[in-house]
């Protein structure tokens, strides 16, 4: 990214490989580090990095969404993919601005930002 207001999706698909429904039980997200490169103040990338988010969206019918500050909320437990079905899977990158449109999270050079593994825990469901 250049600058904040700038976001970026990955779209992938699901697939229920087995012979039973399953439910979605959560979405668990790793932990999200930022390192300045060289010559780029680290304070500064501190600052930008908490502007920076990742929110992934399970389905289109019925979706879930999650991002990494915030926990599921009931629709998981309505959230079931058929057997042999597939559905959505959006990854979504962004770089905000801070709350009023300011922006002081304005970097003086390149850092790289990693989150951690992101895991999708699915059970088997009573529901067809």
């Amino acid at each position: 990214f250049v600058r904040p207001g700038e976001a970026v999706t990955y779209t992938f698909y699901v697939h229920n490989a087995s012979d039973y429904a399953i439910q979605l039980t959560d979405i668990i997200f790793g932990t999200k580090n930022c390192r300045a490169k060289e010559g780029t103040n680290q304070d500064l990338v501190n600052n930008a990095c908490n502007e920076i988010d990742l929110s992934i969206t399970v389905g289109e019918d019925n979706a879930v969404t999650k991002t990494q500050n915030t926990s599921l909320d009931s629709a998981v437990v309505d959230h079931v993919l058929a057997a042999g079905a597939y559905e959505t899977l959006s990854i979504v990158l962004s770089y905000e601005r801070l709350t009023g449109g300011v922006d002081n999270s304005s970097v003086n050079g390149d850092f790289e930002v990693i989150f951690g593994d992101v895991k999708l825990t699915y059970s088997s469901s009573t529901t067809d």
